[in-house]
């Protein structure tokens, strides 16, 4: 249970840095797709995972998931455009479906290794994306 506090607490914490940290306007538009796609396809996949650890039917981990994926993605892709809100949106359910079918064929160890190996990249990619851009400005 420390565990899912926890990858929610990450979530919640990178989400809010890369919200309060990155000047969107400064990107072009295909930087911003690339950013808003990579992004909500890591939210999407740390979501789908602790969403399947916690509930475990398939399919109504998938919906919370679904849901939560689309709503960073759209939130996230409103900053860059509309048609980054779009890509935001499907590539995070994409991911989040991807995740939650892929947690349940795995067992529970798997899931948490998993989940851990997410967590860290979505982790490192926010940092290394605010860190360059404030290099660069």
């Amino acid at each position: 249970m420390l565990l899912i506090s926890v990858s929610i607490l990450v979530i919640f914490i990178t989400f809010m840095n890369l919200m309060r940290n990155l000047n969107f306007r400064s990107y072009s538009g295909m930087e911003g797709m690339v950013l808003t796609m990579a992004f909500s396809t890591f939210f999407g996949l740390t979501i789908g995972f602790t969403t399947i650890i916690i509930i475990k039917d398939l399919f109504s981990a998938f919906l919370f998931a679904m849901v939560l994926s689309i709503a960073i993605g759209f939130i996230y892709g409103k900053k860059f455009s509309s048609i980054g809100q779009v890509e935001g949106m499907i590539s995070g359910v994409m991911a989040a479906m991807m995740a939650t079918m892929m947690g349940a064929m795995l067992s529970i160890h798997e899931q948490i290794i998993t989940l851990i190996i997410f967590l860290f990249m979505l982790t490192i990619a926010s940092y290394l994306v605010v860190i360059k851009k404030r290099v660069h400005d």
